[in-house]
């Protein structure tokens, strides 16, 4: 082979390696943008978890509250009853 055909097939495959090489970065680009955009959708995620779990906990605080009321009501009813009740006997 000449020198001339050597240099002319050097050039192909440079450039061809160029051409490779550029398409693999701008992938690469790409899977780094979609990967750090991923990784800010398990942010945003984990951060709304962490809200409604703190939302979970006061509900669940006013639901003891709440149990807590009812019970004190139905005491002061059952002792109005009972009243009543021994008004009526007497």
């Amino acid at each position: 082979m000449s020198l001339t055909a050597l240099n002319n097939i050097f050039v192909y495959l440079s450039q061809k390696l160029k051409s490779e090489s550029g398409i693999l970065k701008k992938k690469f680009s790409s899977l780094q943008k979609e990967m750090e955009d991923q990784k800010e959708g398990v942010r945003k995620q984990q951060a709304e978890v962490t809200k409604l779990n703190a939302v979970i906990r006061d509900m669940e605080k006013d639901i003891v509250v709440l149990k807590k009321e009812i019970l004190e009501r139905d005491d002061t009813i059952q002792d109005k009853v009972c009243y009543l009740t021994l008004s009526l006997i007497s």
